[in-house]
C-alpha cells in the first residue's frame, strides 16, 4: 500500500502546474498582481445607506472590477461581472458593490439572523486596516439585508465571533443586485500617524453566487495560492482628522432559576465599555458580566481520563481574541489522543466551575456551578513602530459551597479562591506580512484560601515566542516555529496533585525518572515546534517536529492533555479542479501520519493514514479516510499504572454531503474502528439535515448513534490488600442523542431560536482481567482473566467484591461508575436589536440530568425517562443599551 501511495504522490508532482500564481488555462496575470483602488472623498452630504447607489458621488468614484474566480474555476477571470467603489468622509468609510447577474431571478436572499452565513448570495468587503498583512476586518450583507461580520487573523484563519456596529443595505435590480455599507472608523483598528493626509490599507471585495456556486474576489484568493490577507490589493484613502471611540453598554438582567434545591430570583446589572486611547489603541472592558443567554455545552461521553474540550461561547471572550491566540495546536491524533486543542491560553478557564474538594464525611447542600467574574479588560492596538499589541486581564471572585455533616447544620466551605489572570502578546510583521515575530506571556495568581492552597497551585506562568516566515517565488513555502516555557508554584501537595493528573502521571511505577517531579513546590518545563510547509500550489505538504518536556504544564491557563512527548508528523495532498465534467474537484493525500516517543525513547504513537475527497458536478461531496495505528505504548491507559502496549488499530471513515448551495441540505458521517487483539471495536453514524421552510424559517435536525466495545477499558484499582492491582474489563457502551434547532427570523434584527438535545448513554463492564505483563509481545499475555467465581456484583450500586487470590475469600472491593448517563438540554432565546448595538434578550433554559445503575439499560427508555428527572430551569430577561460613537 505504501508503494502505491508513493507512486500516486510522484504522479501528482509530475502533474502539478509550474506556476501556482497562474493555475488556470485562461487566467490573466494582470489581475493576479497587486492592484490599487483610490477612495473618493465626500465633499457634500454623505450618501444615504439604502443600497441603491444612486447618489452622484458614487458615479464619480474609481471602480474596482475584473474579479478573480475562486470556485469553481480557481484563478480564472470571474464569470459574473462585479464592481466595487469606496467613499470616505471624516467619520466613516463607505463601500458600494454592484453585482451584475444575467439571471437575477436566481439570486438567493433568505431572511437570516445576524451572523448566520447560510446558503445565500453574499457581498463582503474586507479591510486590512492595520496594514500588517496578517489580519483584516470583514463586513458582509446578503440581498435581504442580513449582516455578517468577522475577522481574519494569522493571514488564513477566520474568527466568526468578532462584531462591530455598522450599517448596510441591499437592493435587487433587473440586472443583479447592489449593496451599500457605512463603517465608522471607530469600529476599525488602525494607526493614525500625526499630520498624515493619506492612509494605505489592504482591501478585498468578495462575492458569492449560490445558483452558480461561484465565488470570486477582487484580490486573488483560490485553492493553491498561499495566504489570504497577505494577497489583499491596496486601498488609498484620505485619513480622518481624528477618531472618536467611546461606547458604553450598561445592562440590567432579571432572572429566576430553580437548581433542584431552591428557587431564586435575581436582579443583576453590569457594564461593557469600549474606549479609544489615542488613534491606535482600544480598551474593551466588562464589569460584572452576565452570560445567561449563552447556549449550554452539548452532552458528550468521555471514556478516557482526559478533560473534554468545550468551545468558548461567551461573546466577550470571543470578540477580538485573535491577538491572544498563540497557536500550538497540531492536527495529529493517535487512537483517542489528540493534539488539536492544545493552547497556552484557554479562555474557558476564566469563570470555570469551582474545583475545591469537599472533605470526606460531608454532604453538599449547594455548590456554585461557575465562578463569578468580577471584571475583565482587553487593550489592543498598533504602535508607530508597527507592533500589534494586546493585553488581557480578568478577576474572578472567591466562591463558597454550603456543606454539612449528615443531620447537622450547614456551613460554608471555600471551593474557589479569588484569581487574577493576565495575558499579553506582541506581534511584529515585516516584509509585506511574509515574516512575523511574536512574544507571548500569561500569568495566573490565586490568593491564599486555606485548604484550597493544598489542592490548587498558587501561581502559574507561561512565556513564549513564535516566528513565521513565508518564502519562495510565489510565497508558497512557510517556515514556522514556536517555543514555550511554563512554571507552576505552590504547596507540595498541590504540585503533586498536578503531577498525578492524566497529562503527567508521574506516579507510574515503571517511570522512576519522573517520580522526583512529585516532591517539590514548583514544576517547570518547556515545549517547542518547528514546521516547514508548502502552502501553495496543487501539491501541498507539511512536516512538523514537536517536543514537550515531562514538566511542561500550562493547563491552569490553557488547555493541555499531553507532556513527555517527542513527535514527528507529516501530511501531504494533491488537489485538482475540473470544468464541465461530472467531477468538479478532488483531493487526495495523508493528513494524520506521524511517530512519537517519550523523552526516554519509548514509542508512544505510530500512525499512517490516507484520505480522498470527491466533489461532483451537482455539488455533492464525499470523503473517504483510513487510519492505521501501529503498536505503541500508552502512558495514560491505566491511569497512573504502568505504560501499556496497545495493539494495532484500524479506523475507517466516510462523510457524505449534499449540495451546500441549497437552503435545504444534509450530511451523513459514518465511522468504524477495530482492534482485534484486544477485542475492541466501535462504529458510529451521525446524520444531519437542515430544512428551510421559507425565507424566514428553518429547522435542523442532527444526532448520532454509537456503539463502543473496549476490551481493555480501565476499571480501577480495588481497595483491600491488593490496592496496587490494575484491573481492566470489557466495556460495551451505546450512545444515542438528537439535536433539534429551529429559527424563526422576523427581521434581520429580531429572531427566535429554539434548541433541544436529549442524550443517553448506557454501558456495562464485564470480563474483568488483572494486569500481568503490560509490555508482553503476545497481547494475550498482558492480562490474566478473572473467573466468574472470583467476582460478586451488586447491580444496585455498581460495587464489585473480588477474590483476587482465588481462595474463596472476597478480600477486595471495586466501585464502578454509573452505567447510565442521560440528560435533556433545551433553550429558547428571543433576541431583538432594537437600536444598533443595543439588545433586548429573553432566554429560557431547561436542563435535566441523571446518572444511575441499571442492569438492563435501554437507550430509548433512558431517553424517555429523562423527562421524569428533576429539572433545573432558568429564565432571564436582559436589556442592554449602547451609548457612544
Amino acid at each position: 500500500m505504501i508503494r502505491n501511495l508513493l507512486c500516486l504522490a510522484l504522479a501528482a508532482l509530475a502533474a502539478a502546474p509550474l506556476h501556482a500564481s497562474c493555475p488556470a488555462a485562461d487566467c490573466d496575470p494582470e489581475i493576479l498582481g497587486r492592484r490599487t483602488l483610490e477612495a473618493a472623498r465626500i465633499a457634500g452630504p454623505a450618501p444615504v445607506v439604502d443600497g441603491r447607489l444612486d447618489e452622484e458621488i458614487w458615479s464619480a468614484a474609481p471602480v474596482a472590477g475584473r474579479f478573480v474566480e475562486n470556485r469553481p474555476r480557481p484563478g480564472s477571470p470571474a464569470g459574473l461581472r462585479s464592481e466595487a467603489l469606496i467613499l470616505v468622509d471624516d467619520e466613516a468609510i463607505y463601500a458600494g458593490l454592484r453585482y451584475y447577474d444575467p439571471a437575477p431571478e436566481t439570486i438567493e436572499g433568505p431572511l437570516l439572523r445576524r451572523d448566520d452565513e447560510s446558503a445565500s448570495d453574499w457581498a463582503l468587503v474586507e479591510f486590512d486596516s492595520r496594514r500588517d498583512r496578517r489580519s483584516a476586518f470583514v463586513f458582509g450583507i446578503n440581498p435581504r439585508g442580513v449582516q455578517v461580520d468577522g475577522m481574519w487573523y494569522s493571514d488564513t484563519l477566520f474568527d466568526f465571533s468578532w462584531n462591530a456596529v455598522w450599517q448596510a443595505a441591499a437592493q435587487r435590480r433587473p440586472d443583479g443586485w447592489t449593496a451599500e455599507f457605512r463603517i465608522p472608523f471607530s469600529q476599525l483598528a488602525f494607526h493614525l500617524p500625526e499630520a498624515a493626509s493619506e492612509l494605505l490599507w489592504g482591501v478585498n471585495f468578495y462575492r458569492y453566487n449560490a445558483a452558480r456556486g461561484e465565488s470570486s474576489n477582487w484580490s486573488p484568493r483560490y485553492a493553491g495560492l498561499g495566504g489570504i490577507v497577505s494577497n489583499f490589493n491596496e486601498l488609498r484613502l484620505p485619513a480622518p482628522p481624528r477618531v472618536r471611540r467611546l461606547e458604553l453598554l450598561p445592562y440590567v438582567a432579571a432572572g429566576a432559576d430553580n437548581d433542584h434545591q431552591a428557587e431564586r430570583d435575581t436582579l443583576r446589572a453590569g457594564l461593557d465599555l469600549k474606549a479609544g486611547l489615542g488613534s491606535s489603541f482600544t480598551l474593551t472592558a466588562t464589569l460584572l458580566p452576565d452570560f445567561g443567554q449563552v447556549e449550554a455545552d452539548p452532552s458528550q461521553v468521555n471514556l478516557r481520563a482526559f478533560e473534554l474540550f468545550q468551545a468558548e461561547r461567551r461573546p466577550f471572550f470571543l470578540e477580538g481574541f485573535d491577538l491572544f491566540r498563540l497557536d500550538t495546536s497540531l492536527a495529529f491524533s493517535s487512537r483517542d489522543l489528540s493534539f488539536a486543542e492544545e493552547s497556552p491560553f484557554y479562555s474557558r478557564r476564566i469563570g470555570r466551575a469551582p474545583r475545591g474538594l469537599v472533605p470526606a464525611g460531608y454532604e453538599v447542600v449547594s455548590r456554585p456551578d461557575a465562578t463569578r467574574i468580577l471584571a475583565a479588560a482587553k487593550l489592543a492596538g498598533q504602535t508607530a513602530g508597527g507592533f500589534t499589541f494586546g493585553l488581557f486581564t480578568a478577576l474572578t471572585d472567591r466562591e463558597e459551597a454550603r456543606v454539612r455533616v449528615p443531620g447537622g447544620p450547614s456551613e460554608e466551605l471555600t471551593v474557589a479562591a479569588r484569581e487574577s489572570t493576565t495575558v499579553a502578546r506582541a506581534i511584529r510583521a515585516s516584509r509585506g506580512g511574509n515574516t512575523s515575530f511574536s512574544l507571548f506571556l500569561a500569568e495566573l495568581h490565586r490568593e491564599s484560601a486555606g485548604e484550597i492552597d493544598r489542592q490548587l497551585v498558587g501561581n502559574a506562568a507561561a512565556v513564549g515566542a513564535e516566528l513565521v516566515h513565508r518564502f519562495g517565488d510565489d510565497r508558497d513555502y512557510e517556515l514556522r516555529g514556536w517555543i514555550l516555557g511554563s512554571h507552576l508554584s505552590g504547596e507540595q501537595a498541590a504540585i503533586a496533585r498536578v503531577g498525578r493528573s492524566p497529562r503527567h502521571y508521574f506516579q507510574r511505577p515503571d517511570a522512576e525518572r519522573l517520580h522526583s517531579y512529585l516532591d517539590g513546590e514548583s514544576l517547570a518545563g518547556g515545549a517547542g515546534e518547528t514546521r516547514i510547509s508548502k502552502v501553495g500550489g496543487a501539491f501541498r505538504w507539511d512536516l512538523a517536529a514537536r517536543a514537550v518536556s515531562p514538566g511542561f504544564d500550562v493547563d491552569e491557563l490553557g488547555f493541555q492533555r499531553h507532556s513527555d512527548w517527542l513527535l514527528l508528523t507529516g501530511k501531504a495532498s494533491y488537489e485538482k479542479f475540473y470544468t464541465g465534467r461530472k467531477v468538479r474537484h478532488w483531493i487526495f493525500g495523508a493528513r494524520n501520519t506521524g511517530i512519537g516517543w517519550s523523552w526516554n525513547g519509548e514509542t508512544r504513537a505510530k500512525v499512517i493514514d490516507v484520505y480522498g475527497t470527491l466533489d461532483g458536478r451537482e455539488y455533492w461531496s464525499a470523503t473517504l479516510s483510513a487510519v492505521r495505528d501501529l503498536p505503541a505504548l500508552s502512558a495514560d491507559w491505566l491511569r497512573g499504572g504502568p505504560a501499556l502496549l496497545l495493539p494495532e488499530r484500524t479506523t475507517y471513515g466516510l462523510y457524505l454531503a449534499t449540495d451546500s448551495r441549497r437552503a435545504s441540505q444534509g450530511s451523513l458521517d459514518l465511522s468504524y474502528a477495530e482492534e482485534p487483539d484486544s477485542g475492541s471495536r466501535s462504529s458510529g453514524i451521525s446524520p444531519f439535515y437542515n430544512l428551510r421552510g421559507s425565507d424566514f424559517w428553518q429547522v435542523s435536525l442532527g444526532g448520532g448513534y454509537r456503539e463502543d466495545t473496549l476490551g481493555w477499558q480501565f476499571a480501577g484499582r480495588p481497595s483491600g490488600p491488593h490496592a496496587g492491582v490494575d484491573l481492566v474489563g470489557r466495556l460495551e457502551q451505546r450512545t444515542l442523542y438528537f439535536a433539534l434547532r429551529s429559527e424563526l427570523i422576523l427581521s434581520p434584527r429580531l429572531s427566535l431560536q429554539v434548541y433541544l438535545q436529549p442524550f443517553a448513554s448506557a454501558g456495562r463492564q464485564d470480563r474483568f482481567q488483572r494486569l500481568e505483563s503490560p509490555r508482553a509481545g503476545d497481547p494475550g499475555q498482558r492480562f490474566e482473566p478473572l473467573a466468574a467465581s472470583q467476582i460478586r456484583r451488586d447491580d444496585g450500586s455498581g460495587l464489585l467484591e473480588l477474590d483476587l487470590e482465588n481462595d474463596g475469600v472476597f478480600e477486595s472491593r471495586l466501585a464502578l461508575g454509573p452505567e447510565v448517563e442521560r440528560s435533556l438540554d433545551g433553550s429558547l432565546v428571543l433576541r431583538w436589536e432594537y437600536h444598533p448595538g443595543s439588545f433586548l434578550t429573553l432566554a429560557y433554559n431547561h436542563q435535566r440530568e441523571n446518572a444511575l445503575y441499571a442492569r438492563e439499560a435501554s437507550l430509548s427508555g433512558a431517553l424517555g425517562d429523562s423527562f421524569g428527572d428533576q429539572p433545573a430551569d432558568v429564565v432571564l430577561l436582559k436589556l442592554s443599551r449602547r451609548f457612544g460613537s
